[in-house]
């Protein structure tokens, strides 16, 4: 494993700011490093890199400081990104956002991905998966049970969503991160 001297927990969020820029450059390095010889765990690597800037971006981003054209307002970033955290493991539709936010769908769909960066659906999906990368960094359940937890259909839905974003199975992913007996 490329990542032997890494911490216990190599894809946890950190608390504070600082602590992640440390971890992304160290992860980046160690992309950086192995990117000749181990191709498939770089690109690993690298998308757990982003996985967790954007987590932390879409925690702790501000709302656009002007009001821009076709972008949503800051009382409608605020409601929907509220609603969107207390009821990340239901489903969620675009209707209701946009009713939350006042607006049309169509023109909500439009204005919350130049917002974000990404469609409602993909920012759901980004912020499940993270949610399941904490889950499954921090117990024993079974996959099955954390995909239940995260508000997925099922443990299929999950693993395509979380191959799509990761670049690896969840099982895979666990694997290669569990703790490892010392050998003699």
């Amino acid at each position: 494993m490329l990542l032997e001297n890494q911490p216990s927990s190599p894809g946890a969020v950190p608390a504070g700011s600082a602590q992640l820029v440390a971890r992304v450059a160290q992860m980046l390095g160690t992309a950086r490093d192995n990117a000749d010889t181990h191709y498939e765990e770089t690109k690993r690597i690298i998308a757990e890199a982003s996985l967790l800037l954007e987590s932390h971006l879409a925690r702790n981003a501000q709302p656009p400081a002007s009001r821009q054209s076709g972008v949503l307002a800051r009382w409608q970033i605020n409601r929907v990104r509220t609603f969107i955290d207390e009821h990340l493991t239901d489903c969620i539709r675009v209707s209701e956002l946009s009713a939350l936010a006042r607006s049309s769908p169509s023109y909500f769909s439009a204005a919350f991905k130049r917002t974000f960066g990404a469609s409602p659906h993909a920012y759901l999906m980004k912020r499940r998966i993270a949610m399941a990368v904490e889950q499954m960094l921090g117990s024993a359940a079974p996959l099955s049970e954390i995909a239940m937890n995260c508000g997925f259909a099922d443990q299929a839905h999950f693993s395509r969503q979380f191959r799509r974003l990761m670049g690896s199975t969840p099982s895979n992913w666990r694997r290669d991160r569990a703790p490892r007996p010392f050998s003699r």
